[in-house]
């Protein structure tokens, strides 16, 4: 559990305790805002414990499919491999094997040689920029994968008989990672949106949970006074501000 998770759920068990002393308090309990009314307390809690469980559902969701992507995304250097192998058994001539190289490679995040020396730094001037040629994100892998299928569909000669190689075969695994990868995007934006939403109920200056934490603590001490039973029970109850 992160530092921020366990201090949303540090003010939330906060709160709980602060709804148990205000139970306890005699009829002298009469605040005039409705937001510190016993009912309107316990409706808060309620609402602010379903975006902590709204949130770890969102995120436990998010993490499946961001894992299934990863493994669905392991499958292509494989594919590709064999695929490439298949087409310089094909008879073809050097630069066109070298042109799929190319994106082969790009693919694996491979460069086609050693890699270059490192330019020397000269005094009084940035750090000088090394080129990567690594395009291993996902959107990357699968534009160079588009681009690898399209070069192979201009080349009569690739023709295997391993199914999982064929055109087909490839353009049918390109839409499998292209629905990975957009279910991934998804999945981030709406744990993203539910984030949000628990910031909002935990964090709002005016209607958060912490400020209306706080606020009836000091109608509390405003009662019953700071020396007082009844405020100590809750003096010790501390609300945070978080970044969500």
């Amino acid at each position: 559990m992160s530092i921020n998770d366990s201090g949303h759920l540090g003010n939330l068990t906060g709160f709980d305790h602060l709804i148990t002393a205000v139970k306890g308090y005699p009829s002298k309990y009469n605040p005039s805002r409705n937001e510190f009314t016993q009912a309107a307390l316990e409706a808060k809690y309620a609402t602010s414990k379903v975006q902590i469980t709204n949130y770890n559902l969102a995120e436990s969701s998010n993490t499946h499919i961001l894992d299934q992507r990863v493994v669905t995304y392991k499958t292509l250097n494989r594919l590709i491999t064999n695929s490439f192998n298949s087409l310089k058994s094909s008879g073809l001539t050097p630069m066109v094997i070298e042109e799929v190289a190319q994106i082969s490679r790009k693919l694996k995040g491979q460069r086609a040689g050693k890699k270059p020396p490192l330019t020397p730094k000269v005094e009084g001037e940035p750090e000088p920029k090394q080129n990567s040629v690594s395009q291993l994100t996902f959107d990357e892998r699968l534009n160079n994968f588009d681009k690898y299928i399209r070069r192979l569909e201009q080349i009569p000669q690739y023709d295997p008989n391993e199914p999982e190689i064929k055109l087909d075969a490839l353009r049918a695994f390109y839409t499998v990672l292209d629905a990975s990868n957009k279910a991934a995007k998804t999945s981030k934006n709406m744990l993203e949106n539910v984030r949000i939403a628990r910031g909002v109920e935990f964090y709002d200056k005016t209607t958060g949970l912490v400020t209306i934490g706080k606020e009836t603590k000091l109608y509390i001490r405003s009662v019953f006074g700071a020396n007082s039973p009844e405020f100590r029970q809750v003096s010790g109850i501390i609300f945070k501000m978080y970044k969500n």
